[in-house]
């Protein structure tokens, strides 16, 4: 959390004081090739083409809440990951780039 504002609203179904807060967006841990693992770098988001079911990593790659050409930047790179197919690729932390 940033920052709270000051003034409170009444919620109209709560009856109850309500503050508005300003947050920070947290990046998103996601696999991209291992070239593409630079912090400060900006690219269009492209996911790794995989149809393993039972892999370990699964989560970070072809299920990663991103599209396909979303503008990104890295902000963090984490590791590198095992690839049972052979990829290679590292865990690294995007957020929309501006």
């Amino acid at each position: 959390m940033l920052s709270v504002r000051r003034v409170a609203h009444v919620c109209p179904i709560l009856g109850e004081k309500m503050y508005v807060v300003e947050i920070e967006e947290a990046p998103l841990r996601v696999v991209v090739d291992s070239k593409l693992a630079v912090a400060g770098l900006k690219l269009r988001y492209k996911r790794v083409a995989c149809d393993e079911r039972k892999c370990t990593i699964r989560s970070y790659c072809a299920q990663a809440p991103l599209l396909d050409g979303e503008n990104v930047r890295v902000v963090g790179v984490l590791n590198r990951v095992e690839c049972p197919r052979g990829f290679h690729l590292a865990l690294v932390e995007l957020v929309p780039a501006e």
